[in-house]
C-alpha cells in the first residue's frame, strides 16, 4: 500500500504541468522596487507600446525623476539588452556599489567579473527579480527545472553580485539519495548557524546607528541553498527549515534565507514499436549485491525503479508545493548564447589584447630567429 501511494503521488506530480517562468509570460506588468532604498523602481513589461497599460507604466516610470522638459520616451526592452545592460540594471536593483565593468588599476571586483561566463537573458533576469521578491517577502523559494537549466548558477551569481563577490554569504548543501536527517542537521548546526550569528554580531553597532537616526536597517542575509531536495527522504525536515524556520523545533537566526532546487517530475517519453532497452547497471539484476540488502532496502530500490520518471525523486510535501516555480529547460537560443559566451571568453583570454599562450610566444620567437 505504501509503495502504491508513493507512486500515485509521484505520478500525480508528473501530470501537474505548470507554466514555465519566462519574460513573455509576465502579465500584468511587474513593478519592482530596488533593494535597500525603496525609492526607485524598475518596470518589467512585454506589452506593446500602444497598449494602455504600457503608457500607464511609462508615465509611472517618468514620475521617479524631476524632468523639466522631457522624460523617458519608452520603457526598457529587456529582450534587446546586452550583458552589460543587464549588469547595469542589476546594479541599480540590488543597490550595490560594485562597478559594472572592471576599473583600471583597481583591485575592486566588478559585476562583469562576478558574472564571468554566466549569460544574462530576459528570462533569467526575470527569474532573478522574482527570487529577490520572494526573499524580501519571506516566502520560501523552491526552483524546479531540468538538470543544466541554470538553477544553481543563477542563485550563485545573484548572491555574489548582491554581496560584492563574497562567496561565503551563501552556504550550499548538495543533496543526494544518501543524504539523511543527520547530514542536514549537522550542516545547519556546524556551517549555517555559526556563520549567521557571526554576520549578525558584526552589524550590531551599524544597526544601532541606523536606528538612532530613525532609519531602516536591512540585515545582511545568509543565503542557504539546498540543491536537489527531492532526491532524499528528509522532506519533513526540509519543510520545517523552509516553512517554520526552525530546526528540530529550535528557532533559527532571522537572517537565514533558505532557497531550494528540485528535479522535475517528468515522465519518460515512450516510443511506439521500439523494444525497451536497458542501459547501464540494473541494480535489480545485481544478485550478489542484492543478497546483502534487507527487505526494506530491497523494497525502496524496487519503488524507485517502478515508475517511468526521468529522475529518481520523492514527492514534495504539500507544505512545499505551493512555493515551487518552474524553470523548465534552457531555450535553444539561450543555449546558443551560453555556448557562444564560453567559447568567446576562452578565445579572448588567449588572443585578446596581445595575450597569447606561452607555446604561441615561443613559436613566434622561433619564426623570428629563422627569418
Amino acid at each position: 500500500m505504501k509503495k502504491k501511494d508513493l507512486n500515485n503521488a509521484i505520478n500525480n506530480l508528473a501530470k501537474d504541468v505548470k507554466d514555465v517562468i519566462s519574460f513573455d509570460k509576465i502579465d500584468p506588468s511587474l513593478v519592482f522596487f530596488h533593494e535597500k532604498n525603496g525609492e526607485f523602481f524598475s518596470i518589467i513589461t512585454n506589452k506593446p507600446k500602444d497598449d494602455k497599460e504600457y503608457q500607464q507604466m511609462l508615465q509611472l516610470k517618468n514620475s521617479q525623476f524631476d524632468y523639466k522638459q522631457t522624460g523617458f520616451e519608452e520603457l526598457p526592452n529587456y529582450k534587446n539588452y546586452k550583458q552589460l545592460d543587464f549588469l547595469q540594471e542589476l546594479q541599480n536593483i540590488l543597490d550595490v556599489t560594485t562597478p559594472v565593468e572592471k576599473v583600471p588599476n583597481s583591485t575592486k571586483i566588478s559585476l562583469e567579473e562576478i558574472a564571468g561566463d554566466y549569460v544574462l537573458t530576459a528570462d533569467n533576469f526575470v527569474k532573478m527579480v522574482l527570487i529577490l521578491l520572494r526573499i524580501r517577502s519571506g516566502i520560501p523559494v523552491i526552483m524546479m527545472g531540468e538538470t543544466g537549466c541554470g538553477k544553481t548558477s543563477l542563485i550563485r551569481k545573484l548572491s555574489e553580485m548582491k554581496n560584492d563577490g563574497d562567496k561565503q554569504k551563501m552556504k550550499i548543501l548538495n543533496i543526494h539519495a544518501g543524504t539523511n536527517d543527520d547530514d542536514i542537521i549537522k550542516f545547519i548546526k556546524e556551517n549555517v548557524i555559526p556563520e549567521a550569528k557571526k554576520i549578525s554580531e558584526s552589524e550590531v553597532k551599524l544597526k544601532q546607528s541606523y536606528l538612532d537616526e530613525g532609519q531602516i536597517f536591512e540585515d545582511t542575509k545568509l543565503w542557504v541553498f539546498l540543491d536537489e531536495i527531492n532526491t532524499c527522504k528528509s522532506m519533513g525536515l526540509i519543510s520545517e527549515l523552509m516553512c517554520k524556520h526552525t530546526c528540530q523545533g529550535s528557532p533559527l537566526p532571522e537572517n537565514i534565507v533558505f532557497i531550494a532546487a528540485c528535479n522535475p517530475y517528468r515522465i519518460r517519453e515512450k516510443k511506439s514499436n521500439v523494444k525497451k532497452e536497458k542501459i547501464g547497471l540494473d541494480v535489480n539484476q545485481a544478485h550478489e549485491q542484492m543478497k546483502n540488502l534487507n527487505e526494506r532496502e530491497k523494497e525502496n530500490i524496487k519503488t524507485s525503479t517502478d515508475n517511468d520518471l526521468v529522475y529518481t525523486v520523492h514527492p514534495l510535501p504539500h507544505s512545499l508545493l505551493n512555493f515551487v516555480f518552474y524553470f523548465g529547460a534552457l531555450k535553444p537560443e539561450d543555449e546558443q548564447k551560453y555556448i557562444k559566451c564560453i567559447i568567446s571568453s576562452v578565445i579572448e583570454k588567449i588572443y585578446y589584447k596581445g595575450k597569447t599562450p606561452e607555446g604561441i610566444k615561443e613559436e613566434n620567437e622561433d619564426d623570428k630567429i629563422k627569418k
